[in-house]
């Protein structure tokens, strides 16, 4: 059994661990995703890439060094900051920006450019701060790389250890085609009924949100049925067009997966995220019971009918052990970490593969048991 002790400390730390994960995301967003999406996904990644990637790997590294050295790296900066010390700070913002505008598209990067940019700009023309050469950037050097405010602040430490494992999570429960059960399920009560479509689109977004809390992956699981749905049951195509993305969006609201907002709110006033989660039940209750009443009332008033045909229900109650991810993570978010009980609802999803044989096919096709 190796001595885990003789290994590097840093590794324990959370804050230069966090360094070592901003520069394996950064160097693999170069090496995933293309310079130009122009030229579509690589055959084979450029040599130019593998030299990029290098570079955008090392930078965070030297907050590692800063750590090593001086355990605390806002006590490298507390003195006169050298040149290295900026330029290491510039390299470490170009890299973010450049894998951001590889993965998400140039928007987002040139907005937060801009405003760094602006702050740096302010910093030498505001005479305050002076214009004493390169000192006068030392309050942005140390904000940028604060352990609480930067870059790898709370928001960045949330994704890190609450939001990847979730994600993760939510990764296993699509793979597995739970998110095809619950719209195939609520389809099976609510499809024939007044307006059918549009119920199931408010209903399984609101059971989706329990798991995914995404909006996003609310209507890529349940609009590609339910917004033709509504088209084929009568609402007009902007009607049927706004409700399902108006469901959809409670999905970052409603409990116990929320959108990383949650778990930032809970780092930040520094109470469980288990409160978080009580306080919010009610009010994502409610908002899901209003979408729903709207769209009975519109039903109504254009004397909509539902769906001629769904799929049969019988077959559908016997798998109601899909759903058994939902309360065992509810369970255990009210009493673990979130972190753990991600990864409680990781193996509930593992134990549904097992249950059922066909999800036992589906996971070994997709990796997750060998």
């Amino acid at each position: 059994m190796p001595d885990f002790y003789k290994y590097p400390e840093f590794l324990y730390q959370k804050y230069p661990a966090k360094a070592v994960i901003l520069a394996i995301i950064v160097s693999m967003a170069v090496l995933v995703y293309p310079i130009s999406r122009a030229k579509g996904p690589y055959d084979r990644i450029p040599w130019y890439d593998y030299i990029i990637a290098a570079a955008f790997f090392l930078a965070p590294l030297y907050i590692v060094y800063l750590y090593v050295r001086f355990k605390n790296v806002e006590v490298a900066f507390a003195g006169e900051i050298q040149w290295y010390h900026l330029a290491i700070v510039i390299a470490i913002l170009l890299a973010v920006a450049e894998a951001t505008r590889r993965a998400l598209g140039k928007i987002l990067p040139i907005i937060m450019l801009t405003f760094v940019a602006y702050a740096f700009y302010f910093a030498w023309e505001n005479p305050p701060l002076g214009k004493e050469g390169i000192q006068v950037f030392g309050r942005l050097v140390k904000s940028i790389i604060s352990q609480n405010q930067g870059i790898l602040g709370t928001a960045f430490e949330v994704m890190v250890v609450y939001v990847f494992m979730f994600l993760f999570f939510s990764s296993f429960l699509d793979k597995l085609g739970v998110g095809k059960y619950i719209t195939d399920l609520m389809t099976g009560l609510f499809g024939k009924r007044p307006g059918g479509p549009a119920k199931v689109s408010v209903v399984s977004s609101a059971l989706m949100g329990t798991i995914s809390g995404s909006s996003v992956a609310n209507v890529l699981t349940t609009g590609t049925f339910t917004i033709p749905a509504m088209k084929r049951a009568g609402f007009p195509p902007e009607v049927s067009g706004a409700i399902e993305p108006v469901a959809s969006t409670g999905g970052q609201l409603m409990p116990p997966i929320m959108g990383a907002a949650a778990f930032i709110m809970a780092e930040f006033i520094g109470v469980p995220y288990s409160t978080i989660i009580i306080a919010a039940a009610l009010p994502a209750i409610l908002y899901f019971y209003s979408i729903y009443v709207f769209v009975d009332k519109e039903t109504r008033r254009r004397g909509l009918k539902g769906l001629e045909e769904v799929p049969p229900l019988a077959p559908l109650l016997r798998k109601l052990y899909y759903l058994l991810p939902i309360p065992l993570i509810l369970i255990a978010l009210l009493r673990l970490p979130p972190q753990h009980a991600a990864m409680a609802g990781v193996f509930a999803t593992v134990l549904v593969a097992i249950i059922d044989a066909r999800g036992l096919s589906r996971a070994a096709k997709a990796g997750i048991i060998l």
